[in-house]
């Protein structure tokens, strides 16, 4: 009896990793702010709880197990200023290419500035941490010229998407202004190039 036991265990097991195939999940994750890879971003499957990260340009490569042919994967995305989560349904391959383009959290970047100095609504944007600092003349600056500060805090905006746009908010300053607020603007705010 011991041994017809042991048999149809063995018999189970095998038929149960005959089910399981391994699929290699690979591609390109860039940003919409320039089209360029997203370095260090990590990318973790939900139902296998663990992940990779990507190269510095971009790539990964990321080997699942197929559990049952189970044909839809779900995968989280993150990086400070990047987050995502995505369903991908995988073809009958072993490989399956999955690229993505993904826009910074909270949608900072370039055509957001364009809409907010159309609007009338002329920010600098700053990364603070849990303690923002604020100086008396930020107040002074923000009235002479109009500007506003906004600092993010632990909301998580990446530093390249504030610095595409407050290029962006830089380069109205220039226009309108001249040089001469970059004189007088604190000189920790990202994106500046004085």
């Amino acid at each position: 009896m011991r041994k017809q036991f042991i048999i149809l265990f063995l018999g189970i097991i095998s038929i149960s990793n005959a089910q399981i195939k391994e699929i290699e999940i690979f591609g390109k994750i860039k940003t919409s702010l320039n089209d360029k890879g997203i370095p260090d971003l990590n990318i973790l499957s939900i139902s296998q709880g663990h992940g990779v990260q990507t190269d510095s340009l971009g790539n990964y490569s990321y080997k699942i197990k197929d559990w049952k042919n189970k044909r839809k994967i779900e995968l989280n995305l993150s990086k400070l200023g990047y987050y995502k989560d995505t369903i991908i349904n995988l073809t009958d391959q072993n490989r399956f290419e999955f690229n993505l383009t993904l826009k910074p959290h909270l949608g900072i970047d370039k055509e957001k500035a364009l809409n907010d100095i159309e609007k009338g609504n002329i920010c600098i944007l700053m990364s603070g941490g849990i303690a923002p600092i604020h100086y008396k003349s930020d107040g002074q600056f923000s009235k002479k010229y109009k500007v506003n500060f906004v600092e993010f805090g632990c909301e998580g905006v990446g530093n390249d998407a504030l610095s595409v746009y407050n290029n962006v908010v830089f380069d109205f300053l220039d226009k309108k202004f001249g040089v001469k607020w970059r004189k007088e603007i604190r000189s920790d705010i990202i994106g500046l190039k004085k």
